[in-house]
């Protein structure tokens, strides 16, 4: 934007257009009208706020045009009132699109000016053009047979589109438009339209959000955040289901372990499932810092068992029930097992209501005496006491039964960590040699060592092209000379040698491509 002070003109042209470039060009006019209490007045178009004025005719004059186009907006003559050119604006417009989606660029050429009154002004009415009508006003008809779907609220206000035509009808035939009736029938509109915004359809495409159809004869996909169907609404704060009690979780614990109480509170399984479809992709890795009961590690079994996915998970537990409960959940989920479960049967059945309370004395020795015929058949292993459940006496017998559990197949390690390795960066004389040697081999090639050579104790493996060598008394310091260098038997491209020291030159490390390795400190940099 740039102005010319002496000529009061304000150009605004962003896109550096040239007269060459336009195509079209329209001259407006606009007024300031300020009345006695020094208030502006403001028109409110079609639920745009504009000061008052529009385009000019062909050839017509200015001021003639306002004085015209303020009679036509606000239902004022103002041909008597003193008005002073303010400034003018000219705005160049790329790539407009007008209400038949043709696309051109445009100047506008728009004159302010400033009219004041001693009076009061006020906005009338609307005296307006048929074809300025057209701009924002409608009726309700529509072809026989169908219903019309207006741009209005549910108080008749008109407003706006948001959608152009043409991406409109894109987004149609995508699925990410649909059309609902209405539900209050207070006002004109049937129908609803809603759609999809710009970033929900950038997420479906880029593959965040997935979409599911109900069935094959359904046009319209569904919004869904991976396998948990959301239709776009935030998961909540707070979940209810009864599928998510703890006493849930407490039942499949012991049915897959065959034990009653051995972890306090676990969680459900379906809870955990239901969380991890909202977060997570089907190969995506879940880790557990807090292991517990394993219900993270089934959930994950039993989701790759449904869809056929490949989650991976991470469980970590450091109490001393990690084998007892946590792996051998696992191995069990994944192998199957036998669970034994209470099999309920109701063997008494009364509704308490108002006309039969004077006769629940009756009922309750009628449940009693079914209780005692039931213990005494022997064809349960328990029977409970009358109790009253949703206004029901009832009396519940249960079999313990044994149902074959099928596993969900995949494999997992269990791994135990045992001391550290280094204590205040120093090596732990508690850890074996052996241990050491594995880890820094591991840390060097990211590959299990492989078994010693008899001639060469010092060597540990050979890795793509270089010899690793590990010069170590656990009692006594070692160090990397040329002793060291002629027990080398292993040829090889490249030497990495761990030793407590070296004395060989810069120029002989480099000559026999030797990378030599302090101990212990270069250890703890690994």
């Amino acid at each position: 934007m740039k102005s010319n002070n002496c000529d009061n003109i304000i150009i605004n042209n962003i896109d550096g257009l040239e007269e060459k470039d336009i195509n079209r060009k329209r001259n407006k006019v606009r007024a300031v009208i300020i009345n006695k209490d020094k208030k502006i007045l403001i028109c409110r178009n079609n639920g745009v706020f504009l000061l008052p004025g529009g385009k000019l005719k062909n050839n017509e004059d200015k001021i003639k045009g306002l004085y015209r186009e303020l009679q036509e907006e606000t239902g004022n003559d103002y041909s008597n009132f003193e008005i002073s050119y303010l400034y003018t604006l000219i705005d160049y417009q790329k790539n407009y699109i007008d209400r038949n989606n043709n696309m051109f660029n445009r100047k506008i050429k728009t004159d302010y000016y400033i009219i004041y009154s001693d009076t009061d002004i006020n906005y009338h009415n609307r005296n307006l053009t048929e074809s300025e009508k057209n701009d924002f006003e409608f009726d309700y008809s529509s072809p026989k047979g169908q219903s019309a779907v207006w741009c209005v609220t549910n108080k008749g206000d008109k407003c706006a589109w948001r959608l152009a035509p043409t991406s409109f009808l894109s987004n149609w035939q995508k699925g990410y438009v649909k059309i609902t009736p209405q539900r209050s029938d207070k006002n004109n509109n049937l129908y609803s339209v809603q759609y999809l915004a710009d970033g929900i359809i950038k997420k479906i495409e880029s593959g965040d959000l997935k979409t599911y159809r109900i069935s094959d004869v359904d046009a319209i996909p569904t919004l869904e955040v991976y396998n948990f169907k959301t239709g776009g609404v935030n998961i909540t704060t707070i979940w209810t289901d009864k599928l998510y009690y703890t006493n849930r979780g407490s039942n499949e614990l012991t049915s897959a372990l065959g034990e009653k109480g051995v972890f306090p509170y676990p969680k459900p399984v379906k809870l955990i499932e239901d969380i991890i479809s909202r977060v997570t992709k089907e190969n995506d890795i879940i880790l557990d810092s807090f292991a517990g009961s394993a219900t993270t590690a089934h959930a994950v079994l039993n989701m790759n068992k449904a869809d056929g996915g490949n989650r991976k998970f991470i469980c970590i537990e450091m109490m001393d029930y990690a084998d007892t409960i946590t792996a051998e959940r696992v191995k069990r989920v994944i192998n199957g097992y036998k669970a034994e479960e209470d099999k309920e049967e109701l063997l008494y059945d009364e509704e308490l209501k108002p006309s039969n309370l004077n006769n629940a004395p009756q009922m309750l020795a009628d449940a009693k005496e079914v209780k005692k015929a039931a213990k005494e058949s022997g064809a349960y292993d328990s029977v409970g006491n009358p109790k009253i459940v949703d206004n029901h006496l009832q009396v519940i017998g249960k079999i313990k039964a044994t149902e074959e559990i099928v596993g969900t197949g995949g494999n997992f390690s269990y791994y135990e960590l045992g001391e550290p390795l280094l204590v205040d960066d120093k090596l732990n004389n508690a850890v074996s040699t052996e241990k050491i040697r594995e880890y820094i081999y591991y840390m060097e090639t990211k590959q299990a060592l492989p078994e010693a050579a008899a001639d060469e104790p010092m060597l540990l493996g050979v890795y793509h092209g270089a010899a690793y060598y590990f010069n170590y008394e656990k009692d006594a310091s070692t160090t990397l000379n040329a002793a060291f260098l002629k027990s080398i038997k292993t040829q090889a491209e490249a030497y990495v040698i761990y030793a407590d020291t070296c004395v060989l030159s810069e120029n002989k490390l480099q000559q026999f491509h030797i990378t030599f390795k302090k101990i212990p400190r270069d250890i703890a940099r690994l």
